[in-house]
C-alpha cells in the first residue's frame, strides 16, 4: 500500500490502455496522487500507444512530477511527439533528471517550433554541455524569440568559465561570431547585457569594439558593465570613450568611470578627471581627488589646491589630506600663489598657509615670515604657527 490513494488492482492499470479517455485521465491523476514510481513504465508506455494529445500530455506531466533518471528514455520519446505540450514536459524532464550524453538531444530540441521547448533546450545545454556546443550556441543566436536568445547567451556565459570553451570561441571565424556581436545591438537591454557577459567571459579581444560601443548605451548598468569589461581586458584603445563618461548624467557611471581610469593607469586622461573636480556632486569631486592622488601628476596640483576653497567640508578635508600625503616641493609655489590670491576666502587661504607650514621646508620661510605682518590677526596667527614648523 503506497498511500490512501493507492491503485488496488491491475485492472485499473489496464484501463490506461483500454479505458475511455475520461477513465485514462482519472487513472493518471490517481497515479500522481500515490507519489509512487511503480507505475512509471506504464506511463512511459502511454506515449507509444495513446493517440489523444491530452492523455499523452498528462502522462508525461506525471513522468515529470514522479520521475527520475530512469525516465530519460521516456523524456526523449516525448520530445519527438507532434504535440507541443508533450515535447515541453519532455524537455523539462531531460533538464531536471538528465544524465549521460544528452547534448545531441538538446541541440535537436533547439530546432523545435515552440519557443519554450527551445528555451529549455538551451537551459539543458548550459547544464550538460561542453566546448563542442559553443559554435552551435553562437549560431542559435539567430533565434527570433528574445527569451530563447537570452537563455542561449546565458548558456554561452555558463560554458565560458571553462578554458576549453573559451578556446573554442576564439577559434570561431569573424563571420561566425557576427551573430553574438549583432546581439549587442538588440533593442532589448537584457539581451545586450547578457551578450556583454558572454563576451567578457570569452576573453576574446575581438569583443573590445563591442564594449566601446556599449559605453554609449542608454542603460547605466550596461555602461558600467562595459567599463568593467574594458578594465578586465586591460586595453587602452577605448580610453577616450571612457573619459567621455565623466560628463554622464549618472553619478554612479561617473564614479565607475573614475575607478576604471585609475585601474587602467590612464594618465593620458587626467584632464577628464581634473574636470571632475568641478562636478556638482561632492562624491564625484572626492573620487576625482582620490584618482589624482594615484597619478601624482604635478599638472593637477593647482586644481587640487583650489579644492581647499570648495563649498563642501568633506571635499576640503580630503583635498588637505591628499596634499599632505603628496608632500612634493612642487606644491610650494602652487600653495603660495593660492595664499596670495585675495579673491579666495580667508579661511581657505589660512588652511593653505597652515598646510604649507606642515609640508614646507626652509625655502618657504621668507614667504611665511612676510605673512606674519598681514593685517588679519587670524592670518598672522596661522603664519606664526606655520613659521614655527618650517624654522623652529
Amino acid at each position: 500500500v503506497f498511500s490512501s490513494h493507492a491503485i488496488d488492482t491491475d485492472f485499473e492499470i489496464k484501463g490506461l490502455f483500454a479505458g475511455t479517455d475520461q477513465k485514462k485521465i482519472e487513472i493518471i491523476e490517481k497515479i500522481i496522487k500515490t507519489g509512487s514510481k511503480v507505475y512509471l513504465p506504464e506511463l512511459g508506455a502511454v506515449l507509444d500507444s495513446e493517440k489523444n494529445e491530452e492523455i499523452r500530455t498528462r502522462a508525461v506531466l506525471a513522468l515529470l512530477t514522479l520521475g527520475d533518471s530512469t525516465c530519460i528514455p521516456y523524456y526523449k520519446k516525448a520530445i519527438e511527439d507532434n504535440y507541443w505540450q508533450v515535447r515541453l514536459y519532455g524537455i523539462q524532464g531531460l533538464v531536471k533528471y538528465g544524465e549521460g550524453a544528452l547534448l545531441a538531444d538538446f541541440m535537436k530540441a533547439m530546432k523545435d517550433s515552440y519557443w519554450q521547448v527551445r528555451y529549455y533546450a538551451a537551459l539543458g545545454i548550459s547544464k550538460y554541455g561542453d566546448e563542442t556546443a559553443v559554435p552551435f550556441l553562437v549560431s542559435s543566436l539567430k533565434d527570433n524569440n528574445d527569451n530563447v536568445k537570452g537563455q542561449v547567451l546565458w548558456a554561452l556565459f555558463s560554458l565560458m568559465w571553462k578554458d576549453e570553451a573559451r578556446a573554442a570561441f576564439k577559434k570561431l571565424s569573424d563571420n561566425q561570431v557576427k551573430n553574438i556581436f549583432e546581439a549587442a545591438e538588440s533593442p532589448n537591454p537584457e539581451i545586450r547585457i547578457r551578450t556583454l557577459w558572454a563576451l567578457e567571459a570569452s576573453g576574446d579581444t575581438r569583443a573590445v569594439p563591442v564594449f566601446i560601443k556599449l559605453l554609449d548605451d542608454k542603460n547605466d548598468e550596461i555602461k558600467i558593465r562595459a567599463l568593467w569589461a574594458l578594465e578586465e581586458f586591460k586595453v587602452s584603445e577605448g580610453n577616450q570613450q571612457i573619459e567621455s563618461l565623466l560628463v554622464d548624467e549618472s553619478t554612479e557611471v561617473k564614479l565607475q568611470t573614475i575607478r576604471t581610469l585609475v585601474r587602467l593607469k590612464a594618465a593620458e586622461n587626467i584632464s577628464g578627471i581634473i574636470n571632475g573636480l568641478s562636478d556638482p556632486d561632492e562624491t564625484v569631486r572626492i573620487f576625482s581627488l582620490w584618482a589624482l592622488e594615484k597619478f601624482k601628476d604635478p599638472l593637477s596640483y593647482p586644481f587640487v589646491v583650489e579644492k581647499l576653497a570648495d563649498s563642501s567640508p568633506r571635499v576640503r578635508e580630503y583635498a588637505e589630506k591628499l596634499l599632505t600625503n603628496i608632500h612634493d616641493p612642487v606644491l610650494y609655489p602652487v600653495l603660495q600663489t593660492f595664499i596670495d590670491n585675495d579673491t579666495i576666502s580667508s579661511d581657505a587661504r589660512i588652511s593653505a598657509l597652515t598646510l604649507l607650514g606642515k609640508i614646507g621646508d626652509e625655502t618657504v620661510k621668507d614667504f611665511i615670515l612676510e605673512k606674519t605682518r598681514d593685517k588679519n590677526p587670524l592670518f598672522r596667527y596661522a603664519a606664526v604657527s606655520a613659521l614655527s614648523n618650517v624654522a623652529r
